[in-house]
């Protein structure tokens, strides 16, 4: 019986694969748009969608907006605001969620 060699670069293609499977598997469980949630646990959800972009493309995305386009991120501006600064490509954003208070428009 004849076998044949198993190459390393398809073993190393395999193992990326499944990890890509898995990061988008994840990714598609999070969805912040419509769930009361404490801030704490939305911020740790975008932080989680900024690392796998990092993972993915080698740097930190710039904007939320770019994770809402590539990445399938929702989220809910009419109950929450969010604060993303994105300092520099290789290094975690800062990412702050606050909820808004109802009848306040921020003017007296």
């Amino acid at each position: 019986m004849k076998r044949f060699p198993i190459n390393g670069n398809f073993v190393s293609l395999f193992f990326i694969l499944i990890c890509l499977v898995l990061i988008v598997y994840h990714l598609n469980n999070y969805d912040i748009s419509d769930k009361e949630m404490g801030t704490d646990k939305i911020e740790e959800i975008i932080r989680h969608y900024a690392t796998a972009c990092y993972a993915l493309e080698g740097s930190y995305p710039s904007s939320l907006e770019y994770l809402q386009k590539n990445y399938g991120l929702i989220i809910n501006e009419n109950q929450y605001v969010y604060y993303y600064d994105a300092f520099a490509s290789n290094i975690l954003p800062d990412i702050k969620v606050m909820k808004k208070v109802e009848g306040e428009t921020g003017h007296e």
